[in-house]
């Protein structure tokens, strides 16, 4: 399942500033690796809740074609007469069924045909109907998912969905659990060099700037133009983050 967009086109961008930076303000110290780990899932939480309140939902578009009028009185005298012909099994009262099937049949195709001559004619590529003409034809491109074939595991095969995720889940378990090494013997130096680099809240905003706001998001769905909304307190926010890394 897709996961779902933090933002579109209707959000209100204004709204993001003000909930994050009312936010940052009252963001805590960092003193501690418990402080920064919490510092970094409330910065991510308070992104995510800003950009879910300035966000008004998509309306989903849909494909249901709703019958006109003439087409469901068809359909209603299609039921008459089937249920006329299955009690009485005459000649007559088939073929006056088999006319009103082949009459809704072809009614129905150009009612269909029309919907979606009319959808295809709205699409366009641009920004201000939310590129409709692409995301219609993506589903066009996208290769078909196949069904996982059955697995040989010692001379058995296995077919059952259920099994084979155990399968796989035994499988990565193994693959990635962890392998003892023996120890490796660091020789200690007599003095380090001093921690002097620290990033600035210019330095931050620069990088912010430049990113490609194209890029698709990570888990967290925080996109770069999240990130490029960000005002001096969401920047200040990034920066202390960023030295108690370093310092930490």
């Amino acid at each position: 399942m897709r996961e779902p967009i933090l933002v579109n086109r209707h959000t209100d961008w204004n709204k993001f500033r003000d909930l994050v930076t009312e936010r940052s303000k009252h963001s805590d110290t960092i003193t501690t690796i418990t402080d920064l780990e919490k510092s970094i899932q409330d910065l991510t939480h308070t992104l995510q809740w800003a950009a879910e309140q300035s966000t008004p939902p998509m309306p989903h578009p849909t494909f249901s074609i709703r019958q006109p009028l003439h087409c469901q009185a068809l359909l209603r005298n299609r039921r008459i007469t089937r249920k006329r012909w299955q009690c009485v099994r005459s000649k007559s009262a088939h073929q006056e069924y088999r006319n009103y099937n082949n009459l809704v049949k072809k009614e129905l195709r150009t009612v269909r045909n029309d919907f979606f001559a009319a959808f295809f004619e709205r699409l366009t590529p641009s920004a201000d109907t939310n590129y409709t003409l692409w995301r219609a034809t993506k589903n066009f491109r996208r290769a078909p998912i196949q069904p996982l074939p059955p697995l040989l595991v010692n001379g058995t095969w296995i077919r059952d969905n259920s099994e084979k995720v155990e399968l796989y889940a035994s499988h990565l378990k193994q693959t990635f659990s962890p392998r003892d090494f023996p120890d490796i013997h660091i020789p200690e130096l007599d003095s380090l060099p001093p921690k002097t680099f620290s990033f600035s809240p210019h330095s931050v905003a620069y990088v912010i700037d430049h990113l490609n706001v194209k890029k698709a998001p990570g888990a967290d769905q925080i996109t770069g133009r999240l990130l490029r909304e960000l005002l001096r307190f969401g920047i200040l926010w990034l920066t202390r983050i960023f030295n108690a890394i370093l310092r930490l």
